[in-house]
């Protein structure tokens, strides 16, 4: 037999996820029947995975340990030191490029943090570096998040365990919790603790937090407006475009998905306007597809720009290559790279409500959440995007 005590981490799931996690190798046919056979108990009664788990609460799995372990993951020391290894190489790599004080705010369960363009926000390949090595390494490199002065080594792939035994032990890696094109810029949304995680993701997806980007695009808009139409996206070619009517031939292939952006000038000039923009939903690309929808791409967008455009626009900028000023001087001209590498477009400002009413599925997310109530956090683009509008 052995007995888990819920951390505070842990707290606010139902069981059965909370035993998914545990034993993550075990059918959930097997968690549901231990269940209903009382092998597996909490707080000493009989449960059928349904009940919320709260920090304290007892739960026994009167099962082999031959049992427990088969259906567990196995995390060797060897592979942890690795990944940590990693996380902290990675860490020294990235962080001059993100400039000096990129953490905008930091408590025991979120992080806010200012990310370059030309950094990917999560790993398209496992040779990749992104803000989540970033994230890791960070927290290894600093003191414990939580206080607890233990080893630093471990807090990039930190053990949730209560009082479980290794084998049990489940991992929670800390990460980004809303993604930005490696081209964009701007504001990240971390989570230190799996509290943070759960408590981030449910805002984001319930749209309750508001988020506001900025954009240098072509052309002179002098009034708001609203953009309101289907997007489509291509699962095949990444590309989206807008809803037409017509199906295509591989109707699967294709996601449907309404978009709302409203948007104002704040800068205009000759040639290019400096714009903001509210998502009133997060689609992907929607951005960078509804201003080219409008005749005002984005400037220097790979996939939905106007080339002639950007090249009467930045003239020899890319040739000299000026450095941001939010970025320090590198030895290598190579790993500065151009500063208009992509398109112009910036997470400026994200703002999180007074009150966070706890989402249905997630209990504990007001407490997590309380710290950054009604607060708003600002991270202006490079100025030298604003030359780019007299």
């Amino acid at each position: 037999m052995q007995e888990i005590l819920v951390s505070q981490e842990e707290s606010g799931q139902r069981l059965d996820k909370f035993l998914r996690r545990r034993l993550p190798l075990a059918p959930s046919s097997f968690i549901y029947k231990m269940l209903r056979k009382k092998n597996i108990t909490l707080q000493g009664k009989k449960a059928d995975g349904s009940e919320k788990v709260v920090t304290g609460d007892s739960i026994k799995l009167f099962l082999a340990d031959d049992t427990i372990l088969k259906f567990s993951r196995p995390a060797g020391d060897a592979d942890e030191k690795r990944e940590a290894d990693e996380n902290l190489a990675a860490y020294k790599k990235l962080d001059p490029l993100l400039g000096p004080c990129p953490v905008l705010y930091e408590d025991d369960n979120i992080l806010v943090v200012r990310k370059p363009s030309g950094i990917l926000s999560q790993k398209a390949d496992a040779s990749d570096l992104s803000m989540n090595e970033w994230l890791r390494g960070y927290l290894a490199h600093n003191k414990d998040s939580t206080g607890r002065g233990e080893n630093r080594r471990r807090i990039s792939s930190e053990k949730v365990t209560g009082n479980s035994t290794p084998e049990t032990a489940v991992v929670f890696r800390p990460s980004v919790c809303n993604r930005l094109d490696r081209n964009t810029g701007g504001i990240l949304l971390c989570a230190k603790t799996l509290r943070g995680s759960r408590a981030l993701s449910a805002v984001i997806r319930d749209r309750v937090i508001r988020k506001t980007y900025t954009m240098v695009v072509h052309g002179q808009i002098c009034a708001p407006g609203t953009i309101d139409n289907e997007l489509i996206k291509d699962r095949q070619t990444n590309l989206v475009r807008l809803a037409d009517g017509k199906s295509g031939q591989n109707e699967q292939d294709l996601q449907r998905r309404q978009a709302v952006t409203v948007y104002r000038p704040v800068r205009t000039g000759n040639r290019a306007t400096m714009v903001e923009a509210d998502l009133i939903t997060g689609r992907s690309h929607q951005l960078r597809v509804h201003m080219a929808s409008i005749g005002h791409p984005i400037v220097s967008d790979p996939k939905y720009g106007d080339r002639n455009l950007d090249s009467a626009l930045l003239g020899g900028l890319q040739k000299s290559s000026p450095r941001q000023p939010e970025q320090p001087a590198q030895k290598s001209s190579r790993k500065a790279g151009p500063v208009h590498r992509g398109q112009l477009l910036w997470c400026s400002e994200v703002s999180f409500p007074d009150s966070f009413p706890d989402p249905a599925d997630v209990d504990g997310a007001e407490e997590v959440l309380a710290p950054v109530a009604g607060r708003v956090f600002k991270c202006p683009p490079p100025r030298w995007w604003e030359q780019l509008c007299k």
